[in-house]
Order: C-alpha cells, then structure tokens, then sequence
C-alpha cells in the first residue's frame, strides 16, 4: 500500500513537470511561428504551426485556425493578413494578462520546487 502512495506522489509531480515542459515547447513553437512567418517561408511556417497545434486543435473561429487555413491554402496575402489577426489578438489579449501575472511573479516559483521533490521521490 506505501508503494501504491510513492508512485502515486511520484507521478503527480512528473505531470506538472510535463504540464510546464509543453508550455514551454509551445512558446517556442509559437516562436519558430512567428519567425518563420516573418522571413516570409510558409513551408517552414507550417510545419511550426503543425508542431504548435499538434496537441491541441485551436477554436474554429480563432485567429491561429485562420493562420492554420491561410497556410495550408500557401495565399501569401491572406497568411499575412492572418498573422497581422493573430498578433493583435495575441498582443493585446497576451500583453493584458502578463501585466496581471507580472503582480504575482513571487507566487510561481513553487514549480521548480516541486521539480524538485519529484527528483527527490524518485531518488
């Protein structure tokens, strides 16, 4: 029974080390998105879009679904316009949140704590 607990404390720790390791990876996939989109290369433009959708379908009516339908038809001027939708709604939307999260940066530093005890568990 002490067993089925340890494994179980050892997993939940695991998943928010997973859960922080996606997040991470999808800002960066985001990145590579932006980026790719910037220096005009649609071909690279899509396979950072497939990477960065691959585990969650945006909303039909969003932004990052239009980019996703500009991209796959290769209309340069409507995944330009896409992007521009995209930026905006994500700027403005992004940029209102990281200002509320910016008055509780203190709490989130127990993430890498709990990092931390998984290592410990698993030692």
């Amino acid at each position: 029974m002490n067993c089925s607990v340890s494994a179980i404390s050892a997993t939940t720790p695991t998943t928010a080390s997973q859960a922080s390791a996606a997040a991470k990876q999808r800002k960066q996939d985001y990145a590579n998105l932006m980026s790719s989109l910037q220096s005009s290369d649609i071909e690279s433009a899509k396979t950072a879009y497939a990477k960065l959708t691959a585990n969650q379908a945006p909303p039909a009516n969003s932004p990052l679904a239009a980019l996703g339908a500009a991209l796959q038809t290769g209309d340069t001027a409507a995944v330009q316009k896409a992007t521009a939708a995209l930026q905006q709604a994500r700027g403005g939307h992004h940029h209102h949140h990281h200002d509320a999260d910016a008055s509780k940066a203190p709490t989130p530093p127990t993430p890498p704590a709990t990092a931390n005890s998984t290592v410990n568990i698993l030692a």
